[in-house]
C-alpha cells in the first residue's frame, strides 16, 4: 500500500546510523519519530512560547505557522540515551576523532550549520576532558569558548547523576558594529557522556535577505536546544 517514495523513506528510517571513533567507541543514531514541528512546539514551556511568538512579531515575510508546518525528526543514540532532532529536509554527515564523533547538517541553502558532538565516557573526569578537548578545538579555529557565570551549571557533585553544562554565544561584528556572523553551543556532560551542540550562522547579511533560511535558522536552534540526553 505505499509508494516507492514511502518505501524508500521507511528503509530509510529503519537502518540506524553507526559511528566509530579512533578510541574504539561504537554509536548507533536510530530514527525514532518524524513530527510536525508545531507538536515540538506543544511541549516547550510557556516562556520558550513566548520566546518564539515575539520573534515573529517583527518578522515581516515568515509566520509562526510556517514554522509550525514543518517537520523534524527525532534520533536516538542508543549507548549513551542522546536525543537529537534535526530538521527533516536536512541531511546528515560525520566524522569521528578520538573522543567521538561529530554529525553535522545545515539549512537547504547553507547559510546555518548545526553540529553535534558526541562523546560516550565511563567517567565524570572523562567527560569533562572530552569538553576540554572539544573547547580547545574551537578556541584553535577561532571560537572562543567563555560561558557567561550564569550560564554554566555545575552538578558534578550529585550522586546520582553528575551534570555540568555551558552555553556559549560569540558574534563577530563588521565595520559598522552590525552582527556579521553568530555562533551558539550547549556544551553538556551527563553521568561521563558528553555532547555538544553548536550553531553557527555564517552570514546575517544573506540571511536577513532569505526566508527560507531565517526559517531554518528558527528551525535548528530550537533543535539545538532540545537535544539532549533523554530522560525515561
Amino acid at each position: 500500500m505505499l509508494s516507492p517514495e514511502e518505501i524508500e523513506q521507511a528503509q530509510e528510517f529503519e537502518n540506524s546510523m553507526n559511528f566509530s571513533s579512533s578510541n574504539g567507541s561504537d554509536l548507533e543514531l536510530f530514527h525514532e519519530y518524524r513530527m510536525t514541528f508545531e507538536e515540538v512546539y506543544e511541549t516547550l514551556y510557556e516562556d520558550e512560547q513566548g520566546d518564539m511568538d515575539e520573534i515573529f512579531e517583527t518578522e515581516e515575510e515568515i509566520t509562526l505557522e510556517d514554522l509550525l508546518n514543518e517537520t523534524v525528526d527525532l534520533y536516538i543514540e542508543e549507548m549513551t540515551g542522546i536525543s537529537v532532532l534535526i530538521p527533516a529536509q536536512c541531511s546528515l554527515s560525520h566524522s569521528s576523532d578520538d573522543f567521538g564523533t561529530l554529525i553535522t547538517t545545515t539549512s537547504p541553502g547553507g547559510l546555518v550549520t548545526m553540529s553535534v558532538y558526541i562523546s560516550p565516557n565511563q567517567t565524570v573526569d572523562e567527560g569533562m576532558d572530552a569538553m576540554d578537548a572539544f573547547k580547545t578545538f574551537m578556541e584553535e579555529n577561532g571560537q572562543p569558548m567563555e560561558p557567561l557565570e550564569e550560564d554554566v551549571e555545575d552538578y558534578r557533585d550529585d550522586a546520582y547523576t553528575p551534570y555540568y553544562s555551558e552555553y556559549v554565544e560569540n558574534a563577530m561584528m563588521d565595520a559598522d558594529g552590525e552582527v556579521q556572523s553568530e555562533f551558539f553551543a550547549d556544551l553538556i556532560m551527563n553521568d561521563g557522556d558528553f555532547l555538544a551542540v553548536t550553531v553557527t550562522i555564517a552570514d546575517w547579511g544573506q540571511l536577513e535577505e532569505n526566508p527560507e533560511e531565517r526559517l531554518y535558522l528558527y528551525l535548528l536552534e530550537t533543535c539545538s536546544l532540545l537535544s539532549d540526553f533523554s530522560i525515561y
